[in-house]
C-alpha cells in the first residue's frame, strides 16, 4: 500500500468503516483516510464458537473479503461452507477432536487468513 503523503510514526488509526474499505488515520499533520481496493480477508467470529465433536454444526462465520469460492479448513480438515455475502459465509463444521481448532479461509487467489482457537470442539 502506497500512501499519498509521508505519515508520522505516531500515527494511531483512529476507524476502519463498516465495509473495510476506509481506513482513517490521524497524526500531528491531520487525518489521513486511505482507499483499499478490497476489503482484507479476515475472520471477526465464528458463532456458535462450541461445536459438538462429531461434527455437524453450522457456524456462521463473519469477516470481511469472503468470495463464493472460498474454501474452509477447521482444525486441519475441509469444511463445507455455504457463501452468503462477502462478509459472511456459513460453515458446517467436519468431525474433530475435543478441544479449540485453528479455522483457516482461503481465497482463490491464495490470499489466506488463520484464526487460532476459532471453534472449541466438546
Amino acid at each position: 500500500m502506497e500512501l499519498p503523503n509521508q505519515v508520522n510514526y505516531w500515527t494511531k488509526t483512529i476507524a476502519v468503516d463498516a465495509n473495510a474499505e476506509h481506513v482513517f488515520l490521524t497524526d500531528s499533520q491531520g487525518l489521513t483516510v486511505l482507499t483499499l481496493a478490497a476489503a482484507p480477508l479476515a475472520i471477526g467470529s465464528a458463532t456458535p464458537a462450541v461445536v459438538l465433536a462429531s461434527g455437524g454444526t453450522v457456524v456462521k462465520v463473519r469477516g470481511s473479503g469472503f468470495q463464493p469460492q472460498t474454501v474452509v479448513t477447521i482444525g486441519g480438515s475441509a469444511a463445507a461452507s455455504n457463501f452468503v455475502d462477502a462478509n459472511t459465509l456459513e460453515v458446517t463444521v467436519p468431525p474433530g477432536t475435543v478441544g479449540a481448532a485453528q479455522m483457516i479461509v482461503q481465497n482463490p487467489g491464495g490470499e489466506m487468513y488463520r484464526l487460532d482457537a476459532a471453534v472449541v470442539y466438546e
